[in-house]
């Protein structure tokens, strides 16, 4: 069997037909492109466990691109990154198996191990603490506004960064709407009547002339983003990852944390914690396929449970 362009297209057709998102099969078909143009691969007798191994070692010593949120703060890829990649590539054998019978030992292939790092969480007055900053940081009304949507709809509805920058306007104008998430799933996600409020004066200020150079901006794109960029020569097109992490860099106001996307998204999955919202309900919200993902964020409620181990216990 020739490892070619057409079985690559074939791959991604497969993964189209299971319902996986756009971005997963763009990530799946890249790092197989990779692969096979990095190893000379041109058969299915060359995917061995060897070339995989060759592969991580080509992978471990690639600089981390300029288009990545990581760039300029790690000099090369992380182990994290190179995992993604080979359960891409290991995915690839699976389908080899499945479709044509060819049995390649896709259980032997390891993925570079890598440690899951502590994940800080914001409380309630440091959310509070972080719009207010924003607030007296940004000189402009539209860049307040901007910002301080992007964070309350974070820290609300724990959705993704790719997902909050494909948001449309017509989507975050309902109490409730639903997006794909992985596996083709979908998923509900609520919106709160502050943050619709907090939409609409946004939205309002955006048809205003935009501020240094006093001239009306012109939406050029045909999809109503919500989150778009204030630029003259790019208004309307949705902000890139790159500037959000820029922007969050720039609200490191709390000096014992830092403040990321990832924080404000499990800040939303720490508070219902803390409100004692029922486990199962909770693993509705986040749509954890197993109740023991969603335990994962008990330890970070460890002065909860002792608060309300002593009011319970503490006459003995």
């Amino acid at each position: 069997m020739f490892i070619n362009e057409n079985l690559v297209k074939q791959y991604e057709q497969y993964m189209t037909n299971k319902n996986r998102t756009k971005n997963t099969i763009y990530k799946n078909i890249s790092a197989l492109k990779q692969y096979i143009k990095t190893l000379n691969i041109k058969t299915e007798k060359d995917i061995t466990l060897k070339s995989i191994e060759d592969y991580k070692t080509f992978l471990l010593k690639q600089p981390t691109p300029k288009t990545s949120i990581y760039y300029r703060t790690q000099n090369t890829l992380s182990t994290r990154t190179v995992a993604q990649k080979v359960q891409n590539i290991k995915n690839f054998v699976k389908y080899l198996n499945i479709i044509y019978n060819v049995w390649i030992g896709a259980n032997l292939i390891a993925s570079p191990k890598f440690h899951s790092q502590h994940m800080d969480f914001l409380e309630e007055y440091e959310v509070r603490l972080l719009l207010d900053y924003v607030w007296k940081t940004e000189k402009y009304d539209i860049n307040r506004l901007r910002s301080q949507l992007l964070i309350q709809l974070w820290y609300t509805t724990w959705m993704r960064l790719g997902e909050m920058l494909d948001l449309e306007v017509e989507q975050l104008t309902k109490s409730y709407f639903n997006i794909i998430w992985k596996w083709g799933i979908e998923r509900t996600v609520f919106v709160t009547e502050k943050t619709k409020q907090l939409l609409y004066k946004y939205l309002a200020i955006r048809e205003q002339p935009l501020p240094r150079i006093w001239f009306a901006g012109k939406n050029w794109n045909r999809k109503n983003y919500v989150f778009i960029s204030h630029q003259m020569e790019t208004f309307g097109d949705k902000i890139t990852k790159q500037t959000v992490c820029w922007l969050f860099k720039r609200y490191n106001c709390i000096p014992w944390k830092k403040i990321t996307c990832h924080v404000l998204r499990h800040s939303f999955a720490t508070h219902l914690m803390e409100q004692w919202v029922d486990l199962f309900q909770i693993q509705k919200m986040l749509w954890h396929k197993y109740i023991t993902t969603t335990e994962n964020y008990l330890h970070w409620n460890i002065k909860k449970l002792e608060e309300t181990h002593n009011s319970i216990f503490g006459e003995f």
